[in-house]
């Protein structure tokens, strides 16, 4: 699963030089390496070797939930960054990283573990989902101007800083 966040994290800095509102990141790896074909290369490297980790882990699990679970992710993270879906543009990221980091990251992880369902398993993706979700809000507010710019309508744009800034420590506590 880290080999496919590699992938989302490399592939959303490529998607998002498309756009230009990264432009003025300095720890964006396009900016970094002047290149986006070797980006998405590398970004694919990530995706084969993390795809490859899937099929054994699920190898474990019963009727390829771990598959399943991770096709599912897959999808919501292809649609959250990639053309010609960009829902991260449309506000949709944070309720997609949610499911996405939460629920579907551990229940794939539990699976390919244990053979059998417990309800314990989604409660216990709560924690996880609700964190790596804060951490996305958090990330808005230094580039909410290039967000602005560029069409990206994240939650900081859509309240406005002070608005986003009354919310933010509510999303950490929950």
């Amino acid at each position: 699963e880290i080999m496919l966040q590699a992938w989302l994290n490399i592939s959303n800095d490529a998607y998002d030089a498309d756009t230009g509102v990264d432009k003025n990141r300095k720890d964006n790896l396009v900016n970094l390496t002047g290149s986006v074909p070797a980006v998405h290369a590398l970004a694919l490297l990530c995706l084969a070797v993390g795809a490859a980790s899937i099929f054994l882990a699920n190898n474990a699990a019963p009727s390829n939930i771990v598959i399943k679970i991770a096709a599912t992710g897959f999808a919501l993270g292809y649609m959250y960054q990639c053309p010609p879906f960009r829902f991260s543009y449309l506000g949709l990221g944070e309720p997609m990283t949610f499911v996405a980091f939460g629920p579907l990251a551990v229940l794939a992880s539990y699976f390919s573990l244990a053979p059998t369902y417990t309800p314990l398993a989604l409660l216990a993706s709560l924690p996880v989902a609700f964190t790596v979700t804060s951490m996305i809000f958090a990330s808005h507010f230094p580039q909410v101007d290039d967000d602005r710019k560029h069409g990206k309508r994240g939650p900081v744009v859509r309240l406005g800083i002070d608005r986003a800034a009354t919310v933010y420590p509510w999303a950490v506590i929950v």
